[in-house]
C-alpha cells in the first residue's frame, strides 16, 4: 500500500492538510464552547452572540473543506486502486504460458473486481481514515491540555488502552478477509463455469443447476462475510466498551474541577465534547487500522513477475530438430515422440489418434512448454537456451479456440500493430473470410462481441487471416480449418499449403486424400 501512497504524495500530502484544516476547525469549535457558555451565565449577549457568528462561519468553512476532501479522496483512492490493477496486469502480461495457466480466468477477474473492491472499501478508505482520526486524537489532545494537564495525562493513559486492547483481534480479522477473498474467487470460477454451459444445461431441462451450484458458492462467500462480521462486532463491542468508561472518566474529572473551583462551568460542556471526540476517534481509528491491515494483505498473494528478456534471440534459417524428446504431464503420465526434423520451407502433417501429444507436441514447438526431457533445437540452437519472444516473432499458431476480443474486427486481426489496408485484404482474402467482412455494416471498423457475433467457422477464418497477416516463417495449424464446410476448407489450406518459403506444421484429423501429395512428409505419432 505504502508505495501507491507516495507514487501520489503530492495529493496525498494536499489531502492530509484538508484533513487538518477540518479537524482543526472542529476542535477549536469545542474550545469556544468555554467562553460561550460562560458568556451565557454571565448575561454577555455581544459577546455571546459573535461566538456563535465566530462558529457559524468556521462551520461554513469547515463543510467547504470537508467536501474538497471527499472529493480529493475519491479520486486518490481510484487512481491508486487503478495502479495496483495496472501492477497486477503488468505481472500477468509478463508471465510465461504455464505461469498463467496456474490460475483460471476466473482468478485473474476476481483479483481485478472482488478483491480490489475490498481493498477499495476497506483498504484505502480506511487509511485515509486512520490518517483523519490520528489529526483529530493530535489537535484533541493538545485541546484537552488547555483545560488541565491531568485530565490530559489520564486522557491519553485510556486512550492508548483502548488502541492496544483491540489487537487481540488482529490475526481472526486477516484470516476472515482472506477467507472471503477465496470465496470470491471460487463464486466468481462456479458462477462463470455453469453460466457459460446455459446451452448445455438448456438443452438437457437441467437449468435448475444454476441455482443448486451457483446458491452453494453464494451461500459459502455470505458465511465468510459473517464471520468477520462476528469478529469485527466482538472488537467493536471492547471498543465501545473501553470508549464508554474513558469518557465517563474524563467527564467525572471535569466536574471535580468544576466543583473544586480549578475550572469554569463551561469546561464541563468542552470537557465531555473533547472527550467523546478523543475516544470516538480512537475508536474509528482502531477499527479502521484492523479492516485496512487485513485487507492490505489481500496484495501479498498477488505474483510479482518481471519481463524475462534472457536468452537468444534469432530468425528461424535452416531447421527444427528433436532427438529422445518427452514430455511429463501434471497427472504423471509421459509421451515420448519419435526423432524428426522439420525444415524450413517444407510442409507437413501430424496425424494419430487422440491423445497421441499432438497439440502437445505444437505447444513446445512455440515454446507454451519448456519442462521436457532430451533434446529441441531450433537451428543449431537448444531451445531452452531461446527467448520466448523470438520464438513468437518466427512462429504463428492457429489452433481450434479461435478467440475472439470485442473489439473491432481490424484491431482482431492487426492486435494493435500497424499494417496497411492492402495487406489487411490480402489476408482476409486468402482466409475465405473478406465477403463477410464486407458486408458487415461498418466493414473492418465492425465491433465484435466475444464470439457471438461469428459462427465457428468465421472465428476460424478470422484467426488463420491474423496469421498469414502476421506473415512469419513457421505456421502451426492445430485443426484450423476444422469448424470450415469442405470447400472453405480446400481453398485455406491450398493458400497455406501453397506459401513458399513457409514451414507449415499441420495436425489433422481429416487428411483429404487430395491434399495428400501438398505435404513432404506426413507424420503419425503413436
Amino acid at each position: 500500500m505504502k508505495k501507491y501512497f507516495l507514487k501520489h504524495k503530492g495529493l496525498n500530502l494536499l489531502l492530509i492538510v484538508l484533513l487538518v484544516i477540518q479537524t482543526g476547525i472542529n476542535t477549536i469549535t469545542s474550545l469556544l464552547l468555554i467562553p460561550m457558555m460562560n458568556f451565557l451565565s454571565n448575561h454577555k449577549q455581544e459577546d455571546f452572540i459573535k461566538i456563535v457568528i465566530i462558529m457559524g462561519v468556521l462551520f461554513i468553512v469547515m463543510i467547504i473543506v470537508g467536501n474538497l476532501a471527499q472529493v480529493l479522496q475519491a479520486d486518490l483512492t481510484q487512481r491508486q486502486v487503478n495502479d495496483i490493477r495496472e501492477d497486477i496486469l503488468t505481472s500477468v502480461s509478463n508471465m510465461d504460458y504455464e505461469q498463467f495457466h496456474s490460475h483460471k480466468s476466473e482468478e485473474y477477474v476476481s483479483w481485478l473486481t472482488n478483491d480490489l473492491a475490498m481493498v477499495e472499501a476497506e483498504g484505502f478508505k480506511n487509511y485515509y481514515s486512520i490518517i483523519e482520526n490520528i489529526v483529530a486524537i493530535i489537535l484533541t489532545v493538545a485541546a484537552l491540555t488547555q483545560l488541565n494537564w491531568t485530565i490530559t495525562i489520564t486522557a491519553i493513559i485510556l486512550g492508548i488502552i483502548m488502541a492496544v486492547a483491540p489487537s487481540i483481534f488482529d490475526k481472526k480479522m486477516r484470516k476472515a478477509v482472506e477467507n472471503i477473498s477465496e470465496k470470491n474467487e471460487s463464486f466468481t470460477s462456479i458462477s462463470n463455469n455453469y453460466l457459460t454451459g446455459f446451452d448445455l444445461l438448456f438443452h438437457n431441462e437441467r437449468t435448475v443447476l444454476l441455482i443448486e451450484k451457483i446458491k452453494n458458492k453464494y451461500e459459502e462467500l455470505k458465511d465468510s462475510k459473517v464471520k468477520q462480521a462476528k469478529v469485527q462486532a466482538a472488537m467493536m463491542v471492547l471498543i465501545l466498551f473501553l470508549n464508554i468508561i474513558a469518557q465517563m472518566t474524563i467527564i467525572g474529572m471535569t466536574g471535580y474541577y468544576i466543583l473544586s473551583g480549578s475550572l469554569t462551568v463551561g469546561a464541563i460542556m468542552t470537557g465531555g465534547n473533547l472527550s467523546g471526540s478523543l475516544y470516538n476517534s480512537i475508536q474509528i481509528m482502531v477499527g479502521a487500522y484492523s479492516r485496512a491491515k487485513a485487507n492490505g494483505n489481500i496484495l501479498d498473494k498477488y505474483p510479482v513477475i518481471e519481463r524475462d528478456d534472457s536468452g537468444i534471440s534469432k530468425d528461424f534459417d535452416n531447421l527444427i530438430s528433436s532427438n529422445n524428446l518427452t514430455y511429463k504431464y501434471n497427472d504423471k503420465s509421459t509421451i515420448t515422440y519419435p526423432s524428426f526434423t522439420f525444415s524450413k520451407g517444407k510442409k507437413y502433417a501430424l496425424i494419430g489418434a487422440s491423445g497421441s501429444g499432438k497439440t502437445t507436441l505444437l505447444k513446445l514447438l512455440i515454446g507454451d512448454l519448456r519442462k521436457y526431457q532430451g533434446n529441441l533445437n531450433f537451428d543449431n540452437d537448444l531451445y531452452s537456451e531461446l527467448n520466448v519472444s523470438s520464438l513468437h516473432n518466427n512462429i504463428s499458431i492457429v489452433d481450434q479456440s479461435s478467440h475472439i476480443f470485442s473489439d473491432t474486427v481490424r484491431n482482431n486481426l492487426t492486435l494493435g500493430l500497424e499494417f496497411t489496408d492492402q495487406e489487411i485484404k490480402e489476408a482476409t482474402e486468402k482466409a475465405q473470410i473478406s465477403d463477410y467482412i464486407n458486408n458487415l455494416e461498418d466493414g473492418y471498423d465492425t465491433i465484435l462481441k466475444d464470439t457471438g457475433d461469428l459462427s465457428g467457422g468465421q472465428a476460424q477464418r478470422l484467426s488463420l487471416a491474423r496469421a498469414l497477416l502476421f506473415n512469419r516463417n513457421i505456421f502451426l495449424i492445430d485443426e484450423g480449418t476444422s469448424s470450415l464446410d469442405k470447400e472453405n476448407a480446400r481453398k485455406v489450406e491450398d493458400t497455406i499449403l501453397k506459401m513458399k518459403d513457409k514451414t507449415v506444421i499441420m495436425i489433422t484429423h481429416h487428411l483429404r486424400e487430395e491434399s495428400k501429395k501438398d505435404f513432404d512428409q506426413i507424420i503419425e505419432l503413436r
